[in-house]
């Protein structure tokens, strides 16, 4: 049975099966995060051992088993716990009446993180993807069909890495962009986002300001803090701008130019100079070696250079903080909306995708930290570019 306050939050923290009593005290601090940056989901927590649990009833060390549920005591987050695996030894504080147990944990799929496919697969992407899934025991989500057959190689990578490269070198065509993740549901995920952007549901309103309204097919929730960022300056020098990416053939000797791809929008968010643009189109550059013959897909190093290239359009990030239990997770898709009367303000609003996702306990508070993104609001004031 776990702790529990009225609307505030909802705890289980089992290790190696054993619940842990963790009181209600108020310096309990947890952090789940879930990225489709990272391998895999994490989990740090600062928890205030009053009990003398973790010396006494159940002693936590590397590789330990940790089940979690957590909410805001209104609804859970979904249906079972996640389970994560301690990372290292957890460190210790000793305080005036307790000591604090600082916990790191990765998800308990460790083979993902440091284990070797043992063979090469033939197939698609998609292949690659159902075979990661069936081996690590997760649910594959993904619903697309790509054109990339070819024998995968895993080389040196682990099964982490190697699912990131075939999701890198994975095709679809020039109006994809494909990225996958792990969720701590245990769910591997592999998405072309524009498609996600086109076709997905809305998974959810998120209004600053605004009233949490749970009910209806699409819930809406009230965000207590946002902040707008856009990382285009940086993407843009390094994949933008017009840039391309040379490729010498071992065979002919003939030079391959993959073409520029260009934002969809040019709006005061999306701060793509003009006049650099026009300077810089026909810059080019050798950075990927020459063809490898005979293994490889038709566009296999294509598909690297327009992946990222797509991917870095996606440069445009809103950072929500939630005080409920959302039930997001990492590629759903989200509207939101600033609340505000202010024109400059109001031209982040528009559709978004879960790409970074936090739930947490801040002394004793559940809330969530939320990163959307997407490629430039849709409805940006033209008289202010």
């Amino acid at each position: 049975m776990g702790v529990a306050l009225g609307g505030q939050l909802y705890l289980s923290f089992k290790v190696d099966g054993t619940e842990v009593p963790l009181g209600t005290s108020s310096l309990l601090n947890v952090f789940i995060n879930q990225s489709c940056r990272q391998l895999v989901p994490v989990i740090k927590t600062a928890i205030p051992d009053m009990y003398g649990a973790f010396d006494k009833l159940v002693p936590i060390n590397d590789g330990s088993m940790i089940h979690v549920e957590m909410n805001d005591d209104r609804q859970p987050a979904f249906n079972g716990s996640s389970g994560f695996r301690a990372f290292g030894t957890p460190q210790r504080q000793p305080m005036a009446q307790f000591t604090q147990y600082n916990i790191m944990g990765l998800l308990d799929a460790i083979p993902y993180v440091r284990g070797n496919p043992p063979g090469t697969i033939q197939g698609s992407s998609v292949d690659v993807m159902k075979n990661v899934a069936q081996a690590m025991n997760f649910n594959y989500t993904g619903k697309i069909s790509t054109n990339d057959v070819m024998r995968w190689l895993p080389g040196r990578h682990t099964w982490g890495t190697f699912t990131k490269r075939a999701a890198l070198h994975g095709w679809v065509g020039e109006n994809s962009a494909l990225v996958t993740a792990v969720d701590e549901q245990r769910q591997l995920h592999y998405i072309d986002v524009n498609d996600q952007f086109a076709n997905a549901p809305v998974k959810a309103h998120i209004i600053y300001g605004g009233s949490t309204a749970i009910s209806g097919n699409v819930p809406t929730y009230a965000a207590t803090e946002y902040k707008a960022v856009n990382r285009s300056g940086m993407l843009n020098n390094w994949h933008g701008y017009g840039s391309r990416i040379t490729q010498h053939s071992v065979l002919d000797g003939v030079v391959n130019k993959f073409k520029t791809i260009q934002a969809m929008k040019v709006n005061n968010l999306i701060d793509m100079s003009k006049d650099v643009l026009g300077q810089l189109a026909g810059r080019a550059r050798i950075d990927i070696p020459p063809i490898a013959t005979g293994n490889t897909h038709d566009n296999y190093i294509q598909a690297r250079h327009h992946n990222t290239r797509m991917l870095s359009l996606y440069s445009q990030n809103i950072y929500v903080l939630v005080p409920a239990t959302t039930g997001l997770n990492v590629f759903d898709m989200v509207e939101f909306e600033s609340g505000a009367e202010n024109s400059s303000e109001n031209s982040v609003n528009g559709l978004y995708s879960v790409t970074n996702m936090t739930r947490a306990l801040i002394n004793s508070r559940y809330m969530e930290k939320i990163e959307l993104t997407n490629s430039g609001p849709a409805n940006a004031n033209p008289s202010l570019v």
